[in-house]
This record gives structure tokens, C-alpha cells and sequence, in this order.
């Protein structure tokens, strides 16, 4: 005749056993929940990457000719779509993030960054270079001098559509480099100086003939603490941003939108790269 109890070893397996099943189907439903909320998440910082593209770079704001004063609503353009003046975008640093948030898409958190990509040659009266980059223009050449107070690493591509290009050296190290590609399109320059408190660097490149534009193709100045330091075109910088001072890295549920928009200075226009991160 069989044991009508289990053993206290079968039990512990039931048991076991049960609570196995049990943490299987926990993790299978939250496994199928999970993407299904990121994605809702994702769409919303869609729809704010979207609605900031409109009012930022497409919008003048309210008042078009808003200040740190009067500002209601926040936007870059002089009223054309995809025309950004960039005394607007000076301004509202000067203002702050925390209160242009308020002004645009309080409900995420975003940062707008551009790229100059595209610049035509002109005279220039350039700033010393002081812990920065500074690419200085004349009618048929640039100089770009690299300067820093801690070691720093620029990298630095430049094309020049349909002209010959020279270059001249004169106070690279080993670890320097300067180095140009032709081909029937144009020339390409790459240039990558380090630099540190005791070595300022420059490169000078002669043109043969005037390109109508120049390109920047990379564009990276960075200490060996990761830090980024600013490049400039004459007075303006090449890289800049505005935003959010959180960190976005890692996040799963971001979005975001890139524009080409042209920065509108009171002496010339820039081609720029815009891209609205929101999350």
C-alpha cells in the first residue's frame, strides 16, 4: 500500500517547481510590456523633437522680436522658415534653459544643437586663439590656430570644392599632422593638432582659386577630460548648443530631428546642421 503524504523532498521539488512557473510568466509578460511602453515613450519624445523643430527653427516667437524682457514664446527665425538669426540664439543663452523651457515644450526635456557645415571665404579680424580653435579667413586662404591650457586633442576636415589647395606648417610637432587628398572634385584637408599650455599649433592652407563654398566635414576640439572646447569662425562658434544640461547618454527613449537651416549673422550666412534631441 502507498504513502498517502509526500515527502518533505517532494514538497520542497513542488514548491520549487511552482515558483519557477510562477517567474516564468512574470517575465514573460513584462518582457512583452516592456517594449510596448518604450515605444509610447519614444513617440512622445517624437512628437516633442517635432514640435520643437516647428517652433524653434521654422517660428520667429512671440514677439517676433522678442528679448530677455518681454520673451512669451520661444523661436530663432526672422520669420522664414529655416533662417535662424543667430543674435536670436545668442540671446536666449544669455536667457538660460530653465526659463526658455517654459517658453517651448516644458513637457520633455530637449537640447538643440548646430554644425556649421558650409562658409564662404571673406576678410576676417580674428580674436587670438585663447583655449580654443580659431579659423581665420582672408579672400584666398585660412589660418587655424589651436591653443589650449590642458592637453587637447583638434580634429579638423575641411574640403574645398573645384580649387587646389596649400598647405604650410610651420609649427607642427610629431604627433601633429596636416595631410591633403585631391581629386577631380576638390581638395580635402585633415588635420589633427594636440596641444597642451606650452604648445600652440597652426596650419595655414593657400587657395588657387576661390571656392563659392568651403565645407567642414569634422569638426572635434576635446581636452583629454572629455571636455569640448569651442571652435571658432572669426567670432562665431563652428559647434554649439543649447538645452538640457542632463546627461542623454544611455537613454533608450529619445528622438531626434535634423534640420539644414541657414544661421543669418548681420554680415553673412552659414549653412548649419541643426539636430533637436528630446527625451
Amino acid at each position: 500500500m502507498g504513502k498517502l503524504g509526500q515527502s518533505p523532498a517532494e514538497f520542497i521539488i513542488v514548491i520549487f517547481a511552482f515558483f519557477i512557473i510562477v517567474i516564468f510568466i512574470f517575465t514573460s509578460n513584462l518582457t512583452n510590456t516592456r517594449p510596448e511602453a518604450e515605444k509610447i515613450q519614444e513617440q512622445g519624445s517624437c512628437v516633442a523633437a517635432q514640435a520643437l523643430t516647428t517652433s524653434l527653427l521654422k517660428e520667429p516667437g512671440e514677439p517676433a522680436n522678442w528679448n530677455s524682457g518681454n520673451i512669451e514664446v520661444f523661436g530663432l527665425t526672422n520669420g522664414t522658415q529655416d533662417f535662424v538669426l543667430l543674435s536670436k540664439w545668442l540671446e536666449a543663452q544669455n536667457i538660460g534653459f530653465a526659463d526658455l523651457h517654459n517658453k517651448t515644450f516644458p513637457e520633455s526635456s530637449w537640447l538643440l544643437t548646430y554644425q556649421v557645415y558650409g562658409f564662404k571665404l571673406s576678410s576676417d579680424s580674428c580674436p587670438a586663439a585663447a583655449n580654443s580653435t580659431v579659423i581665420c579667413r582672408g579672400f584666398n586662404f585660412l589660418n587655424i590656430t589651436a591653443n589650449s591650457t590642458t592637453t587637447s586633442t583638434l580634429e579638423l576636415d575641411l574640403f574645398f570644392p573645384f580649387t587646389s589647395a596649400v598647405l604650410s606648417t610651420p609649427t607642427l610637432e610629431t604627433d601633429d599632422s596636416a595631410t591633403l587628398t585631391s581629386d577631380p572634385d576638390g581638395d580635402l584637408v585633415k588635420i589633427i593638432l594636440n596641444t597642451n599650455s606650452t604648445d600652440q599649433d597652426s596650419v595655414g592652407i593657400t587657395l588657387s582659386t576661390t571656392p563659392d563654398l568651403i565645407f567642414v566635414k569634422k569638426a572635434n576640439y576635446e581636452t583629454s577630460g572629455k571636455a569640448t572646447l569651442p571652435i571658432l569662425l572669426n567670432d562665431t562658434q563652428v559647434i554649439d548648443g543649447l538645452g538640457s544640461g542632463g546627461s542623454v547618454s544611455g537613454l533608450n527613449n529619445y528622438c531626434n530631428s535634423q534640420n539644414n537651416v541657414v544661421i543669418v549673422k548681420s554680415n553673412e550666412n552659414l549653412l548649419a546642421r541643426f539636430d533637436i534631441l528630446a527625451w
